[in-house]
């Protein structure tokens, strides 16, 4: 093992939160990588190589000068498995800082222990994140190594499987918390900017929708976090499909409340949202003609109770909290505004789509 530069750096940062004395660490090679004084860095300091090269537990330097580039103070080896790989020293009076010698040394070797486990573990997010990435984007050539390395990050290669994606509102973000939680829950995620896309071994959407529920409730993230669920795939190989449809959904329920939404449901959306925006465009404009955005904006709010109610007047006038009548003559105001009446199953589908696409633009 060496020590880098970086973890030099930290290890100056840690140890000097402990004494107030200069403190510097040296390479295997006897050069200064880090230290409290900015202008020893990368200076040769002869104490720390006679302590690598003859394997003194220690080297107590009397005054400035003694040795090449040296000040006075103690010297330490670092050790890792029993190998000096690397020199701390720490500078002042020998009577003053001979105290904190040891302890010196010890809290170094612990916190590069510490910090080695932290790289290996980069290392492995690292790799892992990379292959999440390229199994989305179809990016394999060998199915066997494909199942090997699925099965060496917690899931059934054989089993079906799904893609949902989880993406917070504004002004929120996915938690450490949650991500142990899907985690936990046999769930391979993967983080792709703000949102976490979570793969998952189970026959159904809906199983899928009740694990996900559950583990954004444990990590109290359900009220401000919308998930997408793709379809379930049969073949390890089609999860770039399942993939590609939770992000259709996410996509086209960023406006929508918080809430776990399947692409097996919302297959009639998925159609709608798809058509070409030109030709979105024009139906829109043949649907209001020249109403104003405002009045636009109205038709669409109760389009949407009226559509979702089937067209009970009972059922709108109690979502609205106004009198049947009122409901009666905002029917016949859009009738008169648009020359489309809801009431006519056709043309409800017509005002329908073109208040859904106003809104998606």
């Amino acid at each position: 093992m060496k020590i880098g530069k970086r973890t030099a750096r930290e290890l100056i940062n840690e140890v000097s939160s402990i004494i107030d004395y200069d403190i510097n660490i040296m390479d295997e090679r006897g050069t200064i990588m880090a230290s409290t004084d900015p202008s020893r860095a990368g200076q040769f300091h002869e104490g720390a190589h006679l302590v690598i090269t003859r394997s003194l537990p220690e080297l107590s330097v009397y005054y400035d000068g003694q040795f090449a580039g040296c000040r006075k103070g103690i010297n330490l080896p670092i050790l890792s498995d029993g190998e000096i790989i690397g020199v701390v020293g720490i500078t002042g009076e020998i009577s003053q800082v001979s105290r904190y010698a040891r302890l010196i040394k010890k809290v170094t070797e612990i916190l590069i222990k510490d910090f080695d486990i932290l790289q290996k573990e980069d290392k492995q997010e690292h790799a892992r994140q990379l292959f999440i990435n390229s199994w989305l984007n179809g990016e394999w050539e060998d199915p066997a190594l494909l199942a090997k390395d699925i099965q060496k990050y917690g899931l059934d290669p054989d089993a079906p499987m799904i893609a949902s994606i989880i993406r917070p509102l504004p002004g929120h973000e996915i938690s450490d918390i949650l991500i142990k939680a899907l985690t936990k829950s046999q769930f391979m995620t993967c983080q792709i900017s703000k949102e976490t896309v979570a793969i998952g071994c189970f026959p159904s959407p809906e199983k899928c929708a009740e694990r996900l529920s559950s583990c954004m409730e444990k990590a109290g993230v359900g009220g401000c976090c919308i998930c997408a669920i793709g379809a379930v795939c049969s073949k390890r190989e089609n999860i770039p499909d399942s993939f590609k449809q939770a992000k259709t959904i996410i996509d086209m329920k960023k406006n929508s409340r918080p809430g776990i939404y399947m692409y097996d449901h919302l297959l009639l959306d998925v159609i709608i949202s798809s058509v070409d925006p030109d030709l979105k465009g024009r139906f829109i404009k043949h649907v209001f003609g020249d109403c104003d955005k405002k009045e636009i904006s109205g038709i669409a709010d109760f389009i949407d109770i009226y559509y979702r109610s089937n067209g009970s007047i009972k059922a709108v006038s109690q979502a609205l909290f106004i009198h049947k009548n009122t409901v009666q003559y905002k029917i016949n105001r859009i009738a008169a505004q648009t020359g489309l009446d809801p009431r006519a199953s056709g043309d409800l589908m017509a005002l329908y789509l073109a208040c859904r696409w106003c809104r998606d633009r």
